[in-house]
């Protein structure tokens, strides 16, 4: 099952890609080279450190939890609130990095 997940994922991340081509294409033309390096190094950090906060703050909360059930919706929620923490925090700075062109 996990399989499929992941083909589905990427075929619809191949997908969107392509049919947004043209417009993304025109974005990064708008932005220097040291405006890409930046946005690309920021979304490694933002990633590395989502990863840091889910595998091991989740893995070290839900360590004192005994019921499984309660364990499962603890590391839910700690995935959740460490995703959206670094994603608000990476759309500032590519915002910040790209003079407003990217971000939300």
């Amino acid at each position: 099952m996990g399989n499929i997940f992941s083909i589905l994922s990427i075929v619809l991340l191949v997908y969107v890609s392509w049919k947004y081509r043209k417009e993304m294409k025109a974005t990064y033309k708008k932005l220097t080279v040291t405006q890409l390096l930046g946005v690309t190094l920021s979304y490694v950090v933002a990633i590395f450190i989502a990863f840091l906060f889910i595998y091991y703050g989740g893995n070290w909360a839900v360590s004192y939890i005994t019921f499984e059930w309660l364990r499962t919706v603890a590391f839910i929620i700690i995935a959740i609130t460490a995703l959206s923490f670094c994603s608000k925090v990476l759309n500032t700075v590519v915002r910040k990095i790209s003079n407003g062109v990217l971000g939300v």
